[in-house]
């Protein structure tokens, strides 16, 4: 059994770290003084900075995130760069995506993935060299270098002096402009007031789409930054999903008969488990604001958080399978049918949690129902003696 506990946290610990890649990085770099952060020696993994100006002049093996005033990247990165600041130079090889919300931002550099910009004012220089996509929203684009992928550009003024591969479509309610020498490999699609019969020497198909007016447009880096939300949001929806059947898929391995019996009582009575929950989940918290105010409980506060997190997952986990359960007919029979219940179970979970007004009051009454069925079963544990 003792064997059984300590497997059960060291996976717990390490699915806590997998769902927030931020707890588990092990470069974290922050100032709060206005001291700049300078990184001169290279780095081996995933690295965070946090500061007014950022300086990266060494290799980062991993990704690279940042938060600053002013960001500068002299050394190259070996996976993705994510950077929120108002002024970016990035200027040696990305090997990942770079996506960057900035106020002036500067590419001198060979990126081999996407590209993804909300900015005040973008430049790609003669010597950037983008391998992925390319998706701006800026008031000022100006895009220069080689392009292997696609283009879309939104935007106030737009100039292109680039070689771009793909297909190139531009929305701007000012200008654009082609310099000599640009070549598009596509069809060059462009929303503009003008149009203009000079672009189709610059590209194999030319579509013009006159701008409506009938409407006020979104500002560039606004446009972006809704199609990024939810992309990025459905991300980390997935992410959080496979963290939590990872850890489900380890509970019901090391604990076949926990699940099960937690649902067979909640079944019997439903409304004793949803009060019972929200006593025991709204109490603990309580409990731990007492202690934190005397000196003796103060050191208890930390065992008693740990106690409330693990209450709170196998609480979330018995209301997974107890959804589960009312579609998987006999989930409890074997372990791959009880890992089937709580698929399906987190899955519909995940999925009333977006409704619309109700969906987080019915989520949180399942999350009730759930925790005070656990507290149950722990409760009827300690009666009897029978662990």
């Amino acid at each position: 059994m003792i064997k059984k506990i300590f497997i059960l946290m060291f996976v717990a610990l390490t699915t806590v770290g997998l769902a927030n890649p931020a707890w588990a990085a092990p470069n974290f770099m922050a100032s709060d003084t206005g001291q700049p952060i300078t990184i001169r020696a290279a780095l081996t993994d995933d690295t965070y900075i946090g500061a007014n100006t950022a300086m990266v002049d060494a290799a980062i093996d991993g990704d690279l995130l940042i938060g600053a005033n002013t960001a500068q990247i002299n050394g190259q990165v070996e996976g993705d760069l994510w950077v929120g600041a108002n002024t970016v130079w990035v200027n040696n090889r990305v090997a990942g995506d770079v996506r960057i919300g900035a106020g002036e931002v500067v590419i001198n550099t060979t990126v081999d993935d996407d590209v993804i910009v909300g900015a005040r004012t973008l430049t790609t220089s003669e010597k950037a060299v983008i391998r992925g996509d390319l998706i701006i929203g800026a008031a000022t684009a100006m895009v220069g270098g080689k392009i292997y992928g696609n283009a879309r550009i939104a935007g106030g003024a737009v100039t292109l002096n680039a070689s771009i591969d793909g297909d190139v479509e531009i929305k701007t309610d000012n200008y654009i402009s082609i310099l000599p020498g640009t070549k598009i490999g596509g069809e060059l699609s462009y929303w503009a007031p003008k149009e203009n019969p000079e672009f189709a020497k610059y590209a194999k198909t030319v579509t013009y789409h006159p701008q409506k007016t009938t409407h006020t447009p979104l500002p560039p880096m606004l446009g972006v930054m809704l199609w990024m939300i939810p992309a990025l949001g459905a991300g980390f929806l997935l992410w959080k999903l496979v963290s939590i059947l990872l850890m489900g898929a380890v509970i019901i391995w090391l604990m076949p008969k926990l699940l099960p019996r937690i649902t067979v009582a909640i079944k019997k009575d439903y409304w004793k488990a949803f009060w019972q929950g929200l006593v025991v989940a709204l109490g603990i918290p309580v409990l731990m604001l007492v202690l934190t105010i005397t000196l003796i409980g103060i050191h208890l506060t930390i065992a008693v958080g740990l106690v409330y997190g693990l209450l709170l997952m196998f609480g979330y986990f018995a209301a997974a399978i107890l959804i589960g359960s009312w579609l998987v007919r006999k989930f409890d029979k074997t372990i791959g049918r009880q890992l089937g219940a709580l698929i399906v179970g987190a899955i519909l979970f995940g999925l009333v949690g977006i409704v619309p007004l109700i969906g987080w009051l019915v989520c949180l009454i399942l999350m009730m129902i759930g925790i005070g069925g656990f507290w149950q079963d722990r409760y009827k544990i300690i009666k009897t003696g029978k662990y």
